[in-house]
């Protein structure tokens, strides 16, 4: 199941939550670090370069008990196909969890330019194919893409009830 909420991610609750190390803070990675650091994370522990990850315990410093952080290019080498590739490999690195039931994550891009359908479907798009590929925990049931911006949230389901409109019901992720 994919769900799209209005909210802040630091306050969803979820199993696990997803942030890029993009090989700066920025946005919600940058708000995630501050919490983390506020109880007694340090900020070298979530920073992975590109192409690796990590796991963290947030003690607390998070609702979700367990962040992963993906190591990434920078933000301006970001672009719609490496988000779909960020959700192949988040599945893939989540495999070693299999006790997740619930992943929330951001929609990646809208708030460094690029277009916020493409790249919720970007997104999306990565998690089917993983999915098809038969990636990602055993019990995976749900993911949430939380925005904090409530009219981009409201917005963003009619894009994914666009582009996943032909995605075989076995497989599809829906709201």
């Amino acid at each position: 199941e994919l769900v799209l909420e209005a909210g802040d991610i630091t306050e969803t609750r979820a199993d696990v939550a997803l942030f890029k190390y993009s090989q700066r803070f920025n946005g919600a990675s940058q708000a995630v670090a501050q919490r983390l650091g506020a109880v007694g994370i340090p900020t070298s522990q979530l920073e992975v370069a590109p192409g690796d990850f990590r796991f963290v315990e947030t003690r607390g410093g998070l609702t979700a008990p367990l962040v992963l952080y993906l190591g990434t290019v920078r933000l301006g080498s970001f672009g719609y196909h490496e988000i779909r590739q960020f959700a192949v490999r988040a599945l893939k690195a989540l495999e070693s969890r299999p006790g997740l039931r619930h992943l929330a994550s951001t929609v990646h891009g809208p708030n460094y330019g690029l277009d916020e359908d493409e790249a919720v479907l970007a997104l999306a798009g990565g998690l089917v194919e993983a999915f098809q590929r038969g990636n990602g925990p055993q019990g995976l049931e749900r993911v949430t893409l939380v925005g904090i911006v409530s009219r981009r949230a409201l917005r963003l389901p009619r894009a994914l009830e666009r582009g996943l409109g032909g995605t075989p019901r076995d497989h599809a992720l829906t709201r």
